[in-house]
């Protein structure tokens, strides 16, 4: 059995373990950086800004006046909340960061299923842990900025789409449709998910190596329907 059909549903409890030790790792690490790292990047700005008129209600120029997509400002106020942070720049700045700390923390599940999915269990953890070990994606998750968010969501698309080509799956296909949406709410990027998605499915059928029956492309889905 080649790596890349390694495929399921549940992990066992040792990879379950492991991944619960790497989110601790990725929870230290972004703990760390938040409290030496100064903020890098302005656009974390207008996130804060953006979060600040949620959290006021002004939700028609939270929304409809700004650049950015609301998800990741909602989150600032939900972290704010949550942890009983100040309604100040400096208490709305570390929610923000926390936010995206957190978003990057629970990236490690996707990313490791997405791993394990592409190149089976063996080499899922150490792609997770590179990851991380990258200076560049560690300091953007510590930052105010929505990367993390976005990511969190397109990797748990990109999976349930591979759970979709693999096993013809459904609920996979609707839940790499809803990801997609979450992380479109997120990023406008995220919009990309569904026709990558779309355009899998159309090459699928021309590319040899890669091609799909028309019976397994329309059926299968249907087939486990009807049997579950």
């Amino acid at each position: 059995m080649t790596p890349y059909r390694i495929s399921t549903s549940r992990l066992p409890l040792p990879e379950a373990f492991r991944v619960v030790l790497l989110m601790t790792v990725a929870a230290m690490g972004l703990a760390w950086l938040i409290g030496h790292t100064e903020i890098l990047f302005p656009d974390g700005l207008r996130y804060v800004e953006q979060a600040r008129k949620f959290d006021q209600g002004a939700w028609t120029d939270a929304v409809r006046k700004a650049v950015d997509h609301p998800l990741y400002p909602l989150a600032i106020v939900a972290t704010r909340r949550v942890f009983g942070l100040a309604a100040t720049p400096d208490g709305r700045q570390l929610a923000a960061q926390i936010a995206s700390a957190i978003s990057g923390v629970l990236l490690v599940i996707p990313l490791y299923l997405v791993a394990r999915e592409l190149f089976g269990k063996g080499a899922a953890w150490l792609g997770v842990l590179l990851v991380f070990l990258v200076p560049l994606p560690a300091h953007v998750f510590a930052d105010t900025l929505s990367e993390s968010t976005l990511l969190l969501f397109w990797t748990w698309g990109v999976w349930a789409s591979l759970r979709f080509l693999r096993a013809g799956e459904l609920r996979m296909l609707l839940a790499s449709l809803g990801f997609g949406g979450l992380a479109y709410l997120s990023r406008p990027e995220g919009l990309l998910l569904p026709p990558a998605l779309i355009a899998t499915l159309i090459l699928s059928t021309i590319i040899g190596p890669a091609r799909l029956s028309a019976r397994r492309w329309w059926i299968s889905p249907a087939r486990r329907r009807i049997r579950s």
